[in-house]
């Protein structure tokens, strides 16, 4: 659907009024999304109807990454289906893909802004390395729930921070994402490595350790957490005013500029709010340890 400039229409003193002067754009639903407008010719806004992505062409799109993945399953599940199809086998891929999935819930903000962000795996090194800082400090392994709890938001805070830096390096002082958290990717390992010195970091607290060997109708209560963290992800990114500005930000900034919308603004909340999933679920959801190396 494409929305065009009218022609002048009289005004009330009976001139001729430029509809630039007062036109506004379309008020975008949850389903469009917004595409570059054409300064030289006729500002046009053009937005993409629901009924648009129900094209095959769309759909390949859409689906695409999901159809490989379903055909490798089945592909491994015919050549190897005793091996593959086994409970331990499936749990430990349920598992293997918690980390991940909320990793991608998080740079689906940062990549559907335009952006991009380089140092998420360092960010998730430092985050947890501070958490289990923190619980050594207190006590190790023997540690209460509440202190837990201080240590789960040690390292959300961490992760937000380094957001937080991320953001503002890139929108105030007008730096590339890509070199923008590619140094933050260095400085957030390095500083992993000044605080452990090098060595693991493995002492979970065992009430950490018991929570997430909960195994609610038989799948890792783990699992749950991350499909909630990506439907909640999800809900944000195509049923928000926040979300939809992150979209709007990828299709084109300007426009949204010439809105009075602030931009910068969202660009460092959108990379501040991402750095809540660059936390260490290997370690705070999963226990399973890394090294600073």
């Amino acid at each position: 659907m494409s929305t065009s400039l009218p022609k002048p229409v009289d005004n009330l003193s009976g001139g001729v009024t430029d509809r630039r002067n007062i036109w506004t754009p379309p008020k975008l639903s949850p389903k469009s999304q917004i595409f570059r407008i054409d300064d030289h010719i006729t500002p046009t806004v053009v937005v993409e109807h629901k009924k648009a992505a129900r094209s095959i062409g769309g759909q390949a799109q859409r689906f695409g990454l999901l159809l490989a993945l379903v055909l490798l399953f089945v592909f491994f599940a015919v050549v190897e289906p005793r091996a593959f199809l086994s409970e331990i086998n499936m749990r430990a891929l349920a598992e293997t893909g918690v980390p991940i999935l909320i990793g991608a819930t998080a740079m689906t903000f940062i990549l559907a802004s335009g952006g991009i962000d380089l140092s998420v795996g360092s960010v998730i090194v430092l985050s947890g390395v501070m958490a289990q800082t923190y619980w050594d400090g207190v006590g190790g392994r023997e540690v209460s729930g509440e202190v837990v709890l201080i240590g789960i938001a040690i390292a959300l805070v961490t992760g937000v921070a380094c957001g937080l830096i991320n953001g503002l390096i890139i929108t105030r002082l007008n730096i590339p994402p890509l070199i923008a958290t590619l140094g933050m990717m260095g400085a957030a390992l390095g500083a992993a490595q000044l605080i452990t010195g090098g060595q693991d970091k493995t002492n979970v607290p065992e009430i950490l350790t018991a929570a997430v060997r909960l195994r609610p109708l038989g799948i890792p209560i783990t699992v749950y957490v991350a499909l909630a963290i990506a439907i909640i992800g999800a809900l944000i990114l195509r049923r928000t005013r926040f979300g939809l500005r992150v979209l709007g930000i990828g299709s084109d900034e300007r426009m949204l500029k010439r809105r009075g919308i602030g931009v910068d603004a969202y660009k460092v909340r959108i990379y501040a709010l991402s750095g809540c999933g660059h936390f260490d679920p290997g370690k705070v959801l999963h226990h399973r340890d890394r090294r600073p190396d």
